[in-house]
């Protein structure tokens, strides 16, 4: 008996608001939808990428306060998880609501997660002819994948610190630190949307699912059984640094220390040259114009070439 494989698309793009970012998801998964959805008469099923960047626990200003809170045990750590789990359900009932509003409507665009992708206007037309046909989902966290994403920044804040004030060696360690708590958050979240994807999966075989997410997220792509998924991947070709691209190959083993110590020296030295050329006059005086983004992609191509040379 030949099992019916199930649409996924998998887009890894940039975040942010540009025309340009929001641009490539409208272009790849638009295309997707009009396929699978529009044309077979599938329904579909979006899941949304949740950052949880300004999840905070009561009390902490910034990032930096943060590592007082993963530190705690006992009695403070216990009122700590319970403080995550309603913030996040606060969070999750908010985003849905919005989500389901956008999706009773046709019309109706309040949803953050929507918007930031680029793709709510095909939603919303598709919606406004034959309301259902899209689900919308939004990505699975919890209390351990919070403190994860906590740990994360803090080796982040760590690592910026010790790239102006240690040594060499200090340098390095700080960015191996970073890069293991990178590889450690991204995997164990991505495995968590591959879980409800398989989910999606075995309650509606037939229905199609899309997956928009960071382009430092591309490795999950080896997490989908080829025999169960007609996996489409689409990326925007955005070069990784060194630590993401360490990260696209982790998940299916976890890199060796040499391998860290490699990664970390090559990215110490991207960094040093991106730095240079970001802050060259031309630049400084395009960002003051709002080329910013330009500036990003030229500095970090700039880079890349010349640690790779």
């Amino acid at each position: 008996m030949v099992r019916e494989k199930t649409p996924l698309l998998l887009a890894f793009g940039r975040h942010g608001k540009s025309r340009k970012v929001k641009g490539f998801f409208r272009e790849e998964i638009g295309p997707f939808i009009d396929q699978f959805v529009v044309k077979e008469g599938r329904k579909a099923a979006i899941i949304y990428e949740l950052l949880l960047s300004y999840v905070l626990p009561s009390g902490a200003q910034n990032h930096h306060d943060v590592g007082r809170f993963i530190k705690q045990e006992g009695l403070e750590r216990a009122k700590t998880e319970n403080k995550i789990k309603r913030e996040l359900c606060d969070l999750y009932k908010h985003e849905s609501a919005e989500l389901r509003s956008t999706s009773n409507n046709g019309d109706s665009l309040k949803s953050v997660l929507l918007n930031l992708w680029g793709f709510g206007p095909c939603i919303s037309e598709i919606e406004s002819q034959n309301s259902g046909l899209i689900e919308h989902y939004i990505e699975p966290q919890d209390v351990r994948t919070t403190y994860f994403n906590w740990e994360f920044d803090f080796e982040k804040s760590r690592m910026a610190y010790a790239l102006s004030n240690f040594d060499h060696d200090g340098q390095i360690q700080a960015i191996i630190d970073h890069t293991k708590k990178m590889v450690e958050l991204h995997t164990l979240r991505d495995n968590n949307v591959k879980d409800l994807v398989i989910k999606l999966r075995e309650n509606n075989p037939s229905r199609a699912i899309i997956v928009p997410r960071g382009t430092a997220h591309r490795g999950m792509v080896f997490l989908f059984d080829p025999d169960l998924f007609d996996v489409h991947f689409r990326s925007a070709g955005y070069q990784l640094d060194f630590s993401e691209a360490l990260l696209a190959d982790s998940y299916c083993r976890m890199p060796s220390e040499e391998e860290f110590r490699l990664c970390a020296e090559r990215q110490l030295a991207y960094m040093r040259a991106y730095g240079a050329k970001a802050r060259t006059p031309l630049n400084l005086f395009l960002r003051l114009f709002g080329f910013s983004e330009l500036v990003e992609i030229k500095s970090h191509d700039y880079a890349w070439s010349k640690v790779n040379k």
